[in-house]
């Protein structure tokens, strides 16, 4: 996959979850680019600056590290995804009960809308 069709998969769904005030830069990177072992994306970011970095395996090198298909675009929603976990998981570090729970509805709402958004606009072309 090319740079620019991964800049446009991130774009993509930054908007679909509600992320454009973010900064998200992607790059396909190869194993020892990552910090954690066994990853095939991993995005590393600054929730107070709201900016981030998705590397993302590098398409030759995925086959010798998962006995699976890779799938980019899963990839990068999934890393994408984890912006609305890091303040579920700040606010249960610090026991605040209440922004916890304001936290996982904020998420449940995205998550549910982007679903929804993306059911209907599949039943509009069916």
């Amino acid at each position: 996959m090319t740079q620019k069709k991964l800049e446009q998969l991130v774009r993509k769904w930054q908007k679909i979850l509600r992320l454009q005030d973010w900064e998200i830069e992607v790059k396909q990177v190869g194993h020892n680019d990552f910090l954690e072992d066994g990853r095939c994306a991993q995005l590393e970011a600054s929730a107070n600056q709201k900016e981030g970095t998705i590397k993302i395996l590098k398409p030759d090198q995925y086959r010798a590290w998962n006995d699976k298909p890779q799938d980019i675009e899963q990839d990068v929603v999934h890393e994408q995804a984890h912006v609305y976990l890091f303040a579920i998981e700040r606010y249960a570090r610090a026991g605040e009960e209440e922004a916890l729970k304001v936290a996982i509805e904020n998420a449940a709402n995205i998550f549910s809308a982007a679903l929804i958004m993306l059911d209907r606009k599949t039943q509009r072309r069916t």
